[in-house]
C-alpha cells in the first residue's frame, strides 16, 4: 500500500484530494493544525506547517503532496 502526506487535509483542494486517496486505498496521513473535522480513514500527524520539529522525523511516505491554498 502506498503512504501519501498531504499538508492541509481539511479544505479546499486538500479535503477532496484526502478523501480521493483514502478512497483508492492509500495509506492517507495529514499535517494540519486539526481545527476542523478530518476526512474518515486519514492519520493526523496535528501541527503547524511551519514549525513541524521532528514530527516526520521516522516516517516515510511514497507521494507528499503540498496543496495548502497558501
Amino acid at each position: 500500500m502506498k503512504k501519501i502526506l498531504i499538508t492541509g487535509g481539511t479544505t479546499f483542494v486538500s479535503k477532496y484530494a484526502a478523501k480521493y486517496f483514502v478512497e483508492h486505498g492509500y495509506e492517507v496521513y495529514v499535517v494540519n493544525r486539526n481545527s476542523k473535522p478530518q476526512v474518515k480513514g486519514v492519520t493526523l500527524i496535528e501541527s503547524d506547517r511551519h514549525n513541524l520539529g521532528d514530527k516526520l522525523k521516522n516516517l516515510h511516505f511514497d507521494v507528499v503532496a503540498d496543496i495548502t491554498a497558501y
